[in-house]
This record gives C-alpha cells, sequence and structure tokens, in this order.
C-alpha cells in the first residue's frame, strides 16, 4: 500500500456549476500528486446536525475566513467572506477559546466557543445570543462550557470525516496511478466505489483515461517501429529485430538494398514520383519475400532484410535475383512509366561480424561494393573490404595534406586529327605522386575528393598547373594548343567558381579559348539553376565546353541544344564492344550523325588496335585518343610532341 504523505486544502471556491467547493491534493511516498473535488455540501450536513438553543448554530469556514457552512445558506452559495470577525480571527490564528462579538445576521450580541480543524486549518464556531444565556443565569456556565465542547467536538467530527471520506480514496486513486506505472502503460483495474460521487466520477475518469493513454501509446509505439510512406519496419524496428536475433544466438543472412540513381527520379520527374515509387518498391519487396524475412525501409532509397534462420547463402542469392528481376518490372507513376534498378550487399551472422553493428556496417561495404562493379546485382562481404574502406579512410585524411604540398602531376595524352594524325589537343589526366605510396591513379582519389568536398581546392590546384604548363609551351613552342580539363559536379557547388576560373587564365595570359572543361552527363541530372548559371558565365569568359562518356548516363539530347558545347567525347565503352557486341558500331554511327547534325565535333576514347581506327574513320569520326597513338605523358614529353606536331600509329607503344 502506498502511504499518504500530506493532504493539503485550498480555501473554498465556487465550480462551474456555481456550487461551492472544495479542492484537495494528496501527497504519497512517491511524491505523485492527484487532485480532487468535494462540493461543500457534505459540511453543510455536519453543521446542521448541530443545535444550541433557539437560534445557536455551527458555523464552519476555511482557514482564509470564507463560509463553509452556515445556517444561511445564501452565505454559502456566495463564499461569504466573515474573516472581521473578532472569533473567526482567532480561529485563523488557530487558537481555541471562547468569544462575545456582535452579529449582523442575528442582530444581536452572541457568545461562542470556536476551534479549529488540524489537517486543514478550518475554524469551527458554535455562537447563541448572550440573551438567550441570561434567560436562565444558572446555566451560563455550563451553557458556555457546552458551546467550546461542542465546537471541538465537531472539528473532531470533521477531522473523521476528511479521513474518512478524502485521505482513504485518494490514496486508493495514487495507488491506481502507481499499478498504471509500475505495469509500463497498462490499464488500471476497474474502479472501486469510494466514499463520495465525485471520487468515485474522478477514479472511473482515470481509468478511462489509462486505457485512452494505452490506445494512444500503442499508436505512438507504431510510429516509432514504422516507416509512415512506405509501411515497412523503419531502422529503430530493424535494429531491435536483429538484436533479438543475435542475443538468441541464431545464424542468419542480413542485406541492404539500394535503388540505382533514384535521385533522378526525383530531379527529372517530382518528389511525389519519387515517393510512389518507393511504395511500389516496397510492395514488390514484401511479395518476392514471401514471408521468409523481415523487409524494412531504413532510409532514402535504402531498404534492408533480415533473412529467415532457414534461408541459406544459395537460396539468399535467388531471392535477391527474384528481387531484383521484379524491381526492374516498370512502374506506372502517376501516368508516366517509370524503371529503376538496384544492387545489394549482404553479410553472415556471425561469420562476418559478432555485433548488430559490424553486421550493418559488412553489408554496407558489400553494396559499396556492388555500386562499385558497375551496380553489379550483390555483393558478398569479404574481409577485403574493410582493408579497401581503412584504406579509403586514410588517404581522404591525407588528401588535403596533398593537397597543401602539391603532390599532384599532370599528365598530358594528345587528341589526334584521324585524317593526318596531327595534334590537335590533350587531356589534362591528373596523378597523385604520394612519397611513399607512390603513384596513387585518380579512380582512387577523386572520388574521395568528390564526396570530402576537396574536389574544390584540387581543381583549383590543376586548372592552376594547367594554364601555367599552357603558358610555358607559348614561350617554349611559339605554340599553345587546347587543354581538356575536368569539372566535377561537386566543383559546381562553388558559387565562385567561374570568377576563379577567369582569375587564373587572366594571371597566366593565355587565350581563354586553349582552355576547354569536359563535364559529363550526370551533371545535367542535377537540373539546378546554379549549374546552369555558371556554365553560361564560362562560356562568357570564352571557355569551351564538351560533353565527357557521352552515351553512358541519361540521354542529354534534349538539353544539347541550350549550351554551346564544342564538341562530344564518346566513352571507350563502344570501341572495345565493336567486336562482341554488334549494336556498338550502328550506336558509334548515329552519335557521331548527331555531333554533325549539331556541328560539334567527336572525339571516340579507347582506340588502341588498327582495327578499330579503320572502323572510326569509316565513320567519319574527327579526332580519337588512345594508347595506339599516345598515353597521357608529363610535360617534357608531351613539349616534344607538340614539336614534332604529328604522332603516326604504333609509334609510342613499346
Amino acid at each position: 500500500m502506498l502511504k499518504l504523505i500530506a493532504l493539503f486544502f485550498l480555501p473554498v471556491q465556487t465550480n462551474s456549476n456555481g456550487q461551492p467547493t472544495i479542492i484537495i491534493t494528496p501527497i504519497v511516498l512517491d511524491n505523485s500528486i492527484l487532485i480532487a473535488e468535494m462540493e461543500t455540501g457534505y459540511i453543510s450536513q455536519l453543521q446542521a446536525q448541530v443545535k444550541f438553543g433557539k437560534l445557536g448554530h455551527a458555523a464552519i469556514v476555511d482557514q482564509t475566513g470564507n463560509v463553509l457552512a452556515h445556517p444561511m445558506p445564501e452565505w454559502e452559495l456566495q463564499v461569504k467572506n466573515i474573516s472581521k470577525v473578532s472569533a473567526v480571527k482567532r480561529m485563523m490564528n488557530r487558537e481555541i477559546g471562547v468569544e462575545e462579538f456582535y452579529s449582523p445576521a442575528k442582530k444581536a450580541d452572541m457568545i461562542s466557543g470556536f476551534s479549529f480543524v488540524q489537517e486543514t486549518g478550518w475554524g469551527v464556531m458554535v455562537p447563541q445570543p448572550v440573551s438567550e444565556l441570561e434567560e436562565n443565569i444558572a446555566f451560563i456556565k455550563l451553557a458556555i462550557l457546552g458551546v467550546g465542547v461542542l465546537g471541538i467536538a465537531l472539528a473532531m467530527l470533521i477531522s473523521w470525516f476528511l479521513a474518512k471520506k478524502m485521505a482513504r480514496p485518494s490514496q486508493e486513486l495514487a495507488e491506481l496511478a502507481n499499478h498504471f506505472e509500475v505495469n509500463e502503460m497498462q490499464p488500471a483495474p476497474e474502479p472501486v466505489r469510494s466514499y463520495t460521487r465525485e471520487q468515485y466520477e474522478l477514479s472511473l475518469s482515470f481509468h478511462n483515461m489509462t486505457h485512452a493513454l494505452q490506445d494512444k501509446n500503442s499508436e505512438l509505439l507504431y510510429q516509432s517501429q514504422h516507416d509512415p510512406l512506405t509501411g515497412l519496419a523503419n531502422r529503430n524496428l530493424l535494429k531491435k529485430y536483429l538484436q533479438e536475433k543475435i542475443n538468441k544466438q541464431e545464424s542468419f543472412i542480413f542485406a541492404l538494398l539500394d535503388l540505382n540513381d533514384f535521385k533522378d527520379v526525383n530531379d527529372h520527374w517530382s518528389h511525389a514520383h519519387g515517393d510512389e515509387l518507393l511504395q511500389h518498391v516496397a510492395n514488390r519487396l514484401i511479395d518476392a519475400m514471401s514471408k521468409k524475412g523481415l523487409v524494412s525501409r531504413i532510409g532514402g532509397d535504402e531498404f534492408a532484410i533480415v533473412f529467415d534462420a532457414d534461408v541459406t547463402k544459395e537460396k539468399a542469392e535467388s531471392l535477391v535475383e527474384l528481387l531484383r528481376g521484379r524491381l526492374k518490372q516498370s512502374y506506372q507513376v502517376i501516368q508516366d512509366t517509370l524503371s529503376i534498378d538496384c544492387c545489394c550487399g549482404l553479410s553472415c551472422y556471425p561469420q562476418d561480424a559478432k555485433n548488430r553493428s559490424d553486421l550493418m556496417k559488412c553489408a554496407d561495404l558489400a553494396m559499396y561494393a556492388a555500386k562499385k562493379e558497375n551496380n553489379t546485382t550483390f555483393q558478398w562481404y569479404q574481409p577485403q573490404m574493410r582493408a579497401d574502406l581503412n584504406e579509403r579512410v586514410e588517404l581522404t585524411h591525407i588528401l588535403g595534406e596533398a593537397i597543401k604540398k602539391d603532390e599532384f602531376i599532370i599528365h598530358y595524352q594528345p587528341i589526334i586529327d584521324v585524317n593526318n594524325y596531327s595534334i590537335q589537343g590533350f587531356e589534362a589526366l591528373v596523378r597523385w605522386q604520394h612519397l611513399t605510396k607512390g603513384v596513387i591513379p585518380p579512380g582512387q582519389f577523386i572520388p574521395l575528393a568528390e564526396n570530402s568536398g576537396q574536389i574544390i581546392p584540387l581543381g583549383e590546384l590543376i586548372l592552376d598547373s594547367v594554364c601555367k604548363d599552357i603558358s610555358l609551351w607559348n614561350q617554349q613552342v611559339g605554340t599553345s594548343v587546347p587543354i581538356a580539363v575536368n569539372l566535377s559536379v561537386r566543383q559546381f557547388d562553388d558559387p565562385d567558381l567561374a570568377k576563379k576560373i577567369e582569375e587564373t587564365i587572366s594571371r597566366y595570359k593565355i587565350v581563354p579559348g586553349n582552355v576547354e572543361f569536359e563535364i559529363t552527363e550526370s551533371l545535367f541530372a542535377e537540373n539546378s539553376f546554379q549549374i546552369q548559371d555558371l556554365l553560361n558565365k564560362i562560356i562568357d569568359i570564352g571557355c569551351k565546353f564538351s560533353i565527357d562518356d557521352f552515351g553512358t548516363n541519361q540521354s542529354s539530347l534534349s538539353r544539347l541544344k541550350n549550351f554551346e558545347f564544342h564538341r562530344i567525347k564518346i566513352d571507350k565503352s563502344f570501341i572495345t564492344e565493336l567486336n562482341s557486341n554488334e549494336k556498338a558500331e550502328r550506336i558509334l554511327a548515329s552519335i557521331v550523325n548527331i555531333g554533325k547534325t549539331l556541328k560539334m565535333s567527336v572525339i571516340i576514347e579507347g582506340v588502341e588496335t588498327q582495327d578499330q581506327l579503320h572502323v572510326v574513320q569509316a565513320l567519319g569520326c574527327n579526332y580519337i585518343q588512345g594508347f595506339l597513338f599516345s598515353p597521357g605523358v608529363n610535360f617534357e614529353a608531351a613539349t616534344r610532341l607538340l614539336k614534332n606536331k604529328t604522332i603516326n600509329p604504333g609509334d609510342m607503344k613499346g
């Protein structure tokens, strides 16, 4: 049973029904506070039982002198304050005794015994007209004594009443509250019949409140564990589910699944398209899994699957292939037909990790490897993936210092005219010359620079080196050719990009047209006004633009007309597939024709054999790059090539 610490009574006041009421606040052992309300009618019943002489009566006031009970009902209803009466003043000072005073209500001199209620500070007085006492002087002393005794007795009766009627029911309510807390939001038991109607209604309301709170708690619990868009389990529920399986020491397979190029859906269509597509994907995942594990959405376009314990690695691979097949089927989204692909990383408990966090990290590393391998369907976690991660983290950490120390060198690969093999320009290729690790290829550090934001200072360093070399060629060779410099999508995050390019070109006093920037088609997927504005500003400087790796991303044909591109660079994958893919040559021919139609020159990358050269010449392509003529070379070798002006096929081999 909970122990009652204190019971506080507030002064009498009028409730919403116009009835005088008392607010009572009991405090129990755990400092819980309840609030109860009692109408003063119960006090009036006690007062009405006291009769003393013809006009003698009982009166009860609260600690501030407000009338609680009095023979005049209007005084009760008005909550009349009689604190100026001398006897009332003494009661409010917690005195016991007898007092004479004049009563305007009775229009008579009165004599009264008075006392106070210890628990509440209320005053209890029993006044009687002095004239009644004088009628029988023999009884005066006895009457005075009786009046005093009655006052004390009435005070004791009120104390018993309050303890019986208020304290015990309040303690019962406190026990209900304690039950609600201890039993974790379980509804309180049915209320018992309390001693007053108000208290019973209060306990009933409390009981109903616990039911409502339990329903609300269940709703909040569901919301905290489920994705509002798809209805799938969210990251919170996934972590809880994984931990439960780990605690049971079950062996199981965990998978992370990521949608490829989902950002393009939001950017090209709308976020409403993206949201509806995610809902369709969630439904297909649930359908394909067919209750063979938990499917959850853990953020953005990333989903997670916890396979049941009886799903083997072979079965998991089959399910992943099934999932991918289902997801690749077209979707009808807001009257548009969309398609999406995915890649997946898988890890095993306990073989790959001993805890939940590491298990999820292993699957994430495997998914990263799947994306890196040209978005393959899936990859199983391998320990080497963690070693690769550590190396990426280390390179990212030291990349900033490498930029400050200028540990980068520029190699130049010539761009060749297919008709006379003359050098028409170079492409600038950056290499990281690390003091202990040796030469680090761009495929390793450029993505790290982009992800970390260090591509902006690195890009400035590369442009500065290229412009410096162009200036030197003007001095040493007396001529210069256009140099193509790659611009990353992330460099367009710098609003001062155009200004910095103009300042660098001006510093070395070179012709802006000798600087040609290569951008990939992925830049257009950003669909940013800032990017379009920067492109136009750079063109206004006098620099030229070409589209690199054309044909490997989403088609940019609808955007070609909006910008002054100088030429198109066709990705080397098309030329390398000439022997294995009969459509490759037709695609090459189509792209070359597009360039001619738009009056843009076309460069085909990756030409390494005489047969490939002949195909390119037959297509009527303008320019080529490739090892058949030259790999990327340093500044000194590039200078010698410029002086020679031409390169014959095979001259730079061996």
